[in-house]
């Protein structure tokens, strides 16, 4: 599992209400305009926190190794005493030109649709929060047992979920909004979750090459990510202030490998809704076979205190929580963070972790 520790500086959000009920109205500040108010908490927690399963999508992850498995040969060639030779460019660019065949070949497998083995679910206790910290101070008490036996994902959303400014119609004419997140940590399992639940066929569409940290952009002939357009959309559930609203997973875009800059290496995910809602009042992205579990789902926001906090099944507990924070870039003076918590077993857990892409 992947260990993280993180310093961070929970922000007090002055926020004029107390439960949000209008979902055009923003349920909690954007990372630009946190409020002053601050207190230091250490978080440590283990990851991931619901599932076992490594890669962002099975089938990718494969071409992924391919891909980290040609750009460590060409770099172990190139750092070699006396530098790469014409007979060591000539096996660099055999196994790049090998990569392109790999890609077609994945394109070609995952167009009609595949079937992916279900993820697991996680070993929970491994995920609760450790160490000395002021965190639980920050969350609220709570009884719900509403999550101990359902099987469920979620992605993180507001303050990092972002609106298409264009007026968007869906494949039969009707208007839609589409809205984009790609800085999540659970973005990497995500689609991997649910696809495996619904398998569907798809369209597939190459990105252009990425931004490196030194040097030349990076493509594989040209390409820098593949974009998995969904031929019939997964329904999933916006979690926003005003409740749970109907929403479809329409594509993902996963890169080849981590690009550098002011930019997300995350998958990016870009969702459609009927409602027009406002991008900061989208508490997350839930999926569940138990959908029916949350049609009461409310929205509680506390102005004098740093959670929101979610009630999935409206029966007066607690289950979701998310803490908006600031943590200290390698570049920047300060990086809008969000941590979303649920409650299972008795323990409030880590399940999702968000930040700005730091610019280095």
């Amino acid at each position: 599992m992947k260990y993280r520790s993180v310093l961070i500086i929970i922000c007090i959000a002055a926020l004029s209400c107390t439960k949000p009920g209008n979902t055009d109205t923003p349920a909690t500040p954007a990372p630009d305009s946190l409020a002053t108010v601050q207190q230091h908490a250490n978080i440590d927690y283990w990851w991931p926190a619901l599932y076992e399963e490594k890669s962002q999508f099975e089938p990718f992850n494969k071409l992924y190794q391919q891909v980290q498995q040609a750009i460590h040969l060409k770099d172990s060639l190139g750092f070699k005493d006396g530098g790469m030779t014409a007979a060591d460019s000539v096996v660099a660019n055999e196994a790049f030109d090998k990569l392109y065949q790999s890609i077609i070949d994945y394109s070609k497998q995952v167009t009609p649709g595949i079937k992916v083995e279900k993820g697991k679910s996680a070993v929970r206790p491994d995920s609760v929060l450790r160490g000395k910290d002021e965190s639980h101070s920050l969350i609220p008490v709570s009884t719900s047992t509403t999550l101990d036996k359902i099987d469920f994902t979620f992605l993180g959303g507001a303050p990092f979920v972002y609106q298409n400014e264009y007026v968007i119609k869906d494949a039969n004419g009707n208007p839609e909004s589409q809205y984009t997140i790609n800085v999540s940590e659970n973005s990497e399992y995500f689609f991997n979750y649910v696809y495996s639940r619904q398998p569907v066929p798809m369209e597939i569409s190459y990105g252009p090459p990425l931004s490196a940290y030194d040097g030349p952009k990076f493509g594989i002939n040209g390409v820098g990510s593949i974009t998995h357009h969904l031929s019939n959309r997964i329904p999933v559930l916006f979690l926003t202030s005003n409740g749970t609203v109907p929403a479809t997973l329409i594509s993902v875009n996963m890169k080849l490998t981590d690009e550098y800059g002011c930019v997300s290496s995350y998958p990016t995910y870009v969702f459609g809704c009927v409602e027009n809602l406002n991008p900061s009042a989208i508490f997350g992205v839930i999926y569940s076979d138990n959908r029916s579990s949350f049609e009461n789902a409310e929205s509680l926001y506390d102005p004098n205190s740093p959670a929101w906090s979610y009630d999935l099944d409206g029966d007066g507990n607690i289950d979701l929580v998310r803490i908006q924070s600031t943590t200290s870039g390698a570049s920047s003076d300060e990086l809008g963070v969000a941590i979303w918590f649920a409650h299972i077993n008795n323990k409030w857990v880590v399940i999702d972790y968000a930040s700005q892409p730091d610019c280095t």
